[in-house]
């Protein structure tokens, strides 16, 4: 399974979303008691639902449980988790750096969504007085331990840690990235430009910038790497947080750019925070780096080939588009492909069984039958569409198994 730093195997795991469900989860913002009842609660509410599917006949449960069992982790990870080489690094879900950093600039609090377990905010009106490049300039930047989103931010994680002494106690700037070969190793992330710039003056108001004004945009991006790496470096004051690896790559709308665009504010921002991170944190030339592109990115698969950083890319997760794997694995040969099937694109509902076993073979064959995990992302809207899924899934689990036969005997 592992030879030649490469791990030959096909991984996957499962996002469900049974929008009906309504699933319980703690919610960051609660009082101890109330985060302990709320877990313990939800914990109840999924085996419930778990026993439910079983009595009336549904394996869509046990199904997806096995993908995730027997294919959710590489070998060598876990390995290194039956080792203890992977102590947990909290699951404590406060907001992330973007929605802080626009919140400590005067952006309203996101809004927290209790059935999906996460936040949301509403980006279209902030920073309205900033209109030149003087004025991107004269951003300020927090204090961060000063603001009373930051206060907000401390007082509950003091509250999760103490409800759940076990659960590792990470402020959310670090998890495991998975490389050639299966191992994990422990990443920091820092907040990307395109990431950062909708949050702070808004999605469309920042396209537009960065498609037709070059110098707010060039601004901008400067603004937006000060705001980052000085949110990021006083996260990590609050607790002595190693890392081998960057992730800051890229961002969630990198797929939004055109090639041109990409030059500047992609890769410009990638080398930038690659030679800061180096010479803040003394990290080695040789790094492992994660890249993101969250939609299609097709358009971008030469550029990522011919990246300043091209050799510690160890890591991608993109959008999965039947046909193009080919050319991915041509542009980053060294990489982990972590690929997302989502409804948007391919959908486990609606393709037949045979087009769904299709693309995971033609997919992992591209691929070279290495380093590829598959994220398969479905939502049921109604019962109908479990019916539907329990066979998708039914489909992924044999042609997993049967794609990782066809490794394990060639």
């Amino acid at each position: 399974m592992n030879s030649n730093g490469h791990s030959h195997e096909v991984c996957a795991s499962v996002w469900l979303d049974v929008t009906w469900l309504k699933p319980i989860y703690a919610d960051p913002r609660d009082s101890v008691a109330e985060m302990r009842r709320r877990a313990a609660e939800g914990r109840e509410r999924r085996e419930r639902w778990a026993e439910q599917m079983a009595a009336e006949g549904r394996k869509i449960a046990a199904i997806t449980r096995e993908i995730g069992q027997r294919f959710g982790r590489p070998k060598r990870q876990r390995e290194m988790q039956a080792a203890g080489q992977l102590p947990p690094l909290g699951s404590w879900n406060w907001y992330d750096a973007r929605f802080m950093i626009a919140e400590c600039l005067g952006a309203p609090p996101p809004e927290w969504d209790d059935r999906t377990h996460s936040w949301w905010q509403e980006r279209s009106h902030y920073l309205d007085a900033v209109k030149t490049v003087a004025d991107v300039r004269s951003i300020p930047i927090p204090d961060w331990p000063r603001t009373p989103p930051v206060a907000k931010m401390l007082a509950s994680h003091a509250r999760w840690v103490e409800a759940f002494p076990d659960d590792g106690g990470g402020w959310g700037i670090t998890y495991y990235m998975t490389q050639p070969g299966g191992a994990a190793v422990k990443s920091i992330n820092y907040p990307a430009f395109v990431d950062l710039g909708i949050f702070l003056i808004g999605t469309t108001r920042f396209l537009e910038i960065v498609g037709g004004d070059r110098e707010m945009a060039d601004a901008l991006m400067d603004k937006c790497f000060e705001l980052s790496t000085s949110y990021t470096e006083f996260i990590l004051t609050l607790k002595d947080e190693s890392f081998d690896a960057l992730c800051g790559f890229g961002g969630d709308v990198t797929c939004m750019l055109s090639p041109r665009l990409f030059d500047r504010y992609g890769l410009a921002w990638d080398a930038r925070l690659f030679d800061y991170v180096h010479q803040a944190h003394g990290t080695p030339a040789g790094i492992a780096c994660n890249y993101h592109s969250c939609g299609p990115s097709v358009h971008l698969y030469e550029k990522w080939g011919r990246h300043p950083h091209q050799r510690n890319i160890k890591t991608i997760q993109t959008r999965l588009l039947p046909g193009t794997v080919k050319r991915l694995r041509q542009s980053l040969p060294e990489t982990y492909l972590e690929m997302t099937i989502h409804p948007q694109h391919f959908d486990l509902t609606e393709n037949t069984s045979e087009r769904i076993a299709e693309v995971l073979w033609e997919t992992a064959r591209d691929a070279e039958f290495r380093d590829l995990h598959f994220t398969l992302i479905a939502a049921a809207h109604e019962p109908a569409h479990l019916e539907r899924l329990e066979t998708s899934y039914r489909v992924c689990l044999d042609t997993l198994a049967e794609i990782n036969e066809h490794i394990a005997t060639t």
